[in-house]
Formats: structure tokens, C-alpha cells, sequence
């Protein structure tokens, strides 16, 4: 988990109002891992022509439980906003 975590936070992913290209790279980095564990995913693409690739991309999932009665949702998205400057000091590092 970790290992994937890492992996993508070097996918930069800086939304347009930030000046980035958005989440188009990311979404397809994730949703080949996915696929890689055997998870279904669907991607829809919302038009964006704030973006160089025109779309920008959302992803869904499902993975049955053992109980259909409840669904549990996660929510979250893949864009960031601009990292600041360095003169802040915040420096992250990773031995990954």
C-alpha cells in the first residue's frame, strides 16, 4: 500500500486553476493497478478543455462483500493544488 501510495504522488497531478494538466496521467496509472488485482474499473471522461488531453478523467469501482445489504463508498480525488514554495521548509523524503 505504501509502495503504491508513493508511486503515485510522483504522477504530479496539479489541477488547471493551479496551472498543472490535471489527473489524466494518475487515473490511468490507477486504474491499470487495479486491473492488475483483478478490481473492475470503469473510467468516464468529463470534457475538459482546461486540460491538453480534453477530458478529464473520473474513475468507478465496485468490489462485492460477503454483505449486499450495505455499501460502503470511498471518495476521493486525484488532482492537487500547486506545492507551495520551497522557502516554506517542508521537505519530504521517502527511502521507497
Amino acid at each position: 500500500m505504501i509502495t503504491l501510495m508513493v508511486e503515485l504522488l510522483k504522477i504530479r497531478t496539479v489541477n488547471p486553476d493551479g496551472g498543472g494538466r490535471g489527473e489524466y496521467e494518475r487515473a490511468l496509472f490507477l486504474k491499470r493497478k487495479l486491473e492488475g488485482f483483478g478490481i473492475k474499473v470503469s473510467s468516464h471522461d468529463v470534457p475538459g478543455p482546461c486540460v491538453p488531453e480534453g477530458v478529464r478523467v473520473s474513475l468507478t469501482s465496485v468490489i462485492d462483500g460477503e454483505d449486499d445489504s450495505r455499501t460502503l463508498w470511498f471518495v476521493a480525488h486525484m488532482d492537487t493544488v500547486p506545492e507551495g514554495r520551497e522557502s516554506y521548509g517542508i521537505q519530504i523524503r521517502s527511502n521507497l
